[in-house]
């Protein structure tokens, strides 16, 4: 285990707003053939956990467990009255995750479940008293009995774990409840008899009890009262729990593992030092108040407990950076923007100083999956919740109500929960986003949105293709819009189709027009576009190969399609992206390991560059460059000229 010591120092540039600035001179050429790393785009962290208390010499300590491209590789130990900060790295193999819950157990112990791994924390001694590999994936709750044993409900098999610092002893007691698709035990609790109690969502929600006598698990809902929904379940100060199995159910009192209903508990809940991703637990015993910490901010507000007068104390880190959604080529005709997820920092690249930006979203949250220009604005769809935004770019973000940049456009629909493609209609008013439904759920849904009149429609699975949802979309000449579905459900959900489709929508009509199965069979179309010969040029992956067709809306069905060799599996995050069509009329494709073109009309696929770094989002073209990322870093390259 090692750790540095890193002081309150700030090495980027941080303008007014939270804007943090890359210098031109980070920019490096990666080969001869004129790669150029821009460098990380937000190198910033999001909080996981964050938990207060004290080591051994009584000096006062947050533990803060950070995420960067959604893995955990440190714990940060920060003193809040100085900024001093520790920087330590996990013990155990490196996990490509980060903690869903954390518990600071009565014990003076800080614990998690995430990479397979089973972590103790002792923050007296400042160092990991425990880990072990464990063959499920994270904790998704955790809680504390009567005598001290720490029990944690797993993703996604849900397995009950139980460890016991007396003994050093961790268990696995098995599978609480069997289902095909992944389940989320997000809550979880134990009465004062020994019996532990779980609420297990999204597509069916189920309570689990655990007889402590015999470990054997029971079933407390029957099928008629499974939901799509997220049950909750806490310890009431009188020792017994309750729960909720859906959000319009009758409470449920639940004892000695029988259940009984209730109007509404009668009891207060117990408070723990627990909970779900993103929580600040950072009372101190004594001294001052900590009254805020922004970890992507790097800074800290106490309040004396003489004076009550507020006191800013900064602190600083290595990190790789945050995970690159999105990116565009901007409306000015010299900035790519784009958007990093958890946290959300809206970046943009001025292509001509090479300046690379960040700054905060305000009130947007999640990541911005797919971006779109119309009528001089970026229009992104951000996850979670399915929201529109409309970002004038000319300018600053911020303001409130019908002054927000970027203002918020629809409210939030079940439909579409993860956004997975955005389009522009050419008539230069409306605006489509499609993607994948709410947790547990089975069929996506799409906006038609009027940016003019701000009429909008949403379409459900039922009125486009049942059971699928959209994930690439592409206009053509004659204003029918294609579409290419998957078979995926919404996260934690159980696909019900088989292969995914191709289908032609009306715009105006709001209906498909013909449909029909993508052959030969693949889970889900990656990425659409309409070239100059007026057909539709797709990419999907398939047995780890990409995988290039041509489809002819006119004869409506697939008239070429041909395995792609050296390039890697199509790049692309939630929203793809993987296809451009140039300037110059050809077709840009960004892979995992290369870019490629396709000439329109001849079809010839033609491998141009290798990338040194596997490729994740893309793509965009600007002033003769195309522009990707690579996880937390922007790169470019420059298109070479046509052969003649």
């Amino acid at each position: 285990m090692s750790g540095r010591i890193l002081w309150a120092a700030m090495f980027w540039v941080m303008l007014a707003g939270g804007v943090g600035a890359a210098p031109a001179s980070n920019a490096r050429e990666a080969d001869t053939q004129g790669l150029i790393d821009h460098g990380p785009a937000a190198p910033i962290f999001n909080n996981r956990f964050t938990f207060a208390s004290y080591d051994k010499d009584g000096r006062p300590l947050l533990m803060t467990y950070p995420a960067e491209t959604f893995s955990t590789k440190y714990l940060l130990l920060i003193d809040p009255l100085t900024g001093a900060l520790e920087q330590m790295d996990l013990p155990g193999p490196p996990r490509g995750d980060a903690p869903f819950a954390a518990i600071f157990s009565s014990r003076n112990r800080l614990y998690t479940l995430f990479g397979r791994t089973f972590l103790e924390f002792d923050p007296a001694e400042r160092r990991f008293t425990f880990w072990q590999h464990v063959s499920d994936n994270l904790a998704m709750r955790m809680t504390e009995d009567d005598n001290g044993i720490i029990w944690a409900g797993v993703y996604p098999k849900a397995h009950l774990y139980s460890f016991n610092p007396d003994t050093r002893e961790l268990i696995d007691h098995g599978a609480m409840n069997k289902e095909s698709w992944p389940q989320y035990p997000r809550g979880l609790a134990c009465d004062d008899a020994g019996w532990v109690y779980a609420g297990i969502g999204a597509t069916a929600s189920q309570l689990v009890a655990r007889n402590p006598d015999t470990g054997q698990f029971t079933l407390l809902l029957d099928e008629s009262e499974r939901r799509q929904a997220w049950p909750e379940v806490f310890r009431g100060s009188n020792g017994r729990v309750y729960a909720r199995p859906t959000s319009d159910s009758p409470w449920l009192e639940l004892y000695r593992g029988e259940r009984r209903e209730i109007e509404k508990p009668p009891v207060a809940r117990v408070p723990m030092l627990e909970g779900a991703q993103g929580i600040q637990r950072v009372a101190l015993a004594k001294g001052p108040r900590i009254t805020q910490f922004n970890i992507t901010e790097k800074f800290l507000m106490l309040e004396e407990p003489d004076t009550g007068k507020p006191r800013r104390v900064e602190f600083d880190y290595h990190s790789d950076g945050a995970y690159v959604k999105s990116i565009i080529a901007g409306p000015d005709g010299r900035t790519i923007y784009g958007s990093t997820g958890l946290p959300l920092r809206v970046i943009s690249l001025d292509t001509v100083t090479g300046t690379l930006s960040h700054q905060p979203g305000q009130h947007m949250g999640g990541h911005l999956n797919a971006l779109a220009l119309q009528r001089g604005h970026i229009i992104a769809a951000q996850y979670s919740g399915g929201y529109l935004y409309d970002y004038d770019t000319a300018k600053p973000i911020g303001g409130t109500g019908d002054q927000q940049n970027p203002r918020r456009l629809n409210k939030r629909s079940s439909a579409i929960n993860r956004p997975h493609a955005l389009l522009a209609l050419a008539d230069g008013r409306r605006v489509i986003m499609v993607g994948t439904p709410d947790y547990g759920l089975t069929g996506g849904g799409m906006l038609i949105y009027d940016l003019e009149s701000e009429e909008h429609h949403l379409l459900t699975h039922e009125q486009l293709i049942r059971h699928h949802s959209t994930v690439a979309l592409a206009q053509l000449p004659d204003g029918l819009v294609v579409g290419g579905t998957t078979i995926v459900a919404g996260t934690g959900g159980q696909a019900v189709a088989k292969e995914a489709e191709l289908y032609l929508f009306d715009p105006d009509r709001r209906e498909v027009v013909w449909h029909a199965p993508f052959s030969p069979s693949v889970p889900a179309v990656r990425d659409l576009v309409v070239a100059s010969d007026g057909l539709v040029h797709g990419l999907t992956n398939r047995s780890g190969k990409a995988l290039y067709f041509v489809f002819d809306p006119a004869r409506r069905e697939v008239v070429h399609q041909r395995e792609l060799e050296g390039v890697g599996e199509v790049a692309g995050n939630q929203a793809p992206r993987a296809m451009l069509v140039g300037s110059d009329g050809m077709i840009y494709c960004l892979f995992r390991d290369a870019i490629g073109r396709i000439t329109p009309g001849s079809r010839e696929f033609k491998k141009l560059v290798s990338l040194p770094t596997r490729a994740t989002t893309g793509l965009a073209e600007l002033n003769g460059r195309l522009y990707f990322s690579t996880l937390t870093n922007i790169w470019s390259w420059p298109i070479p000229p046509l052969e003649p």
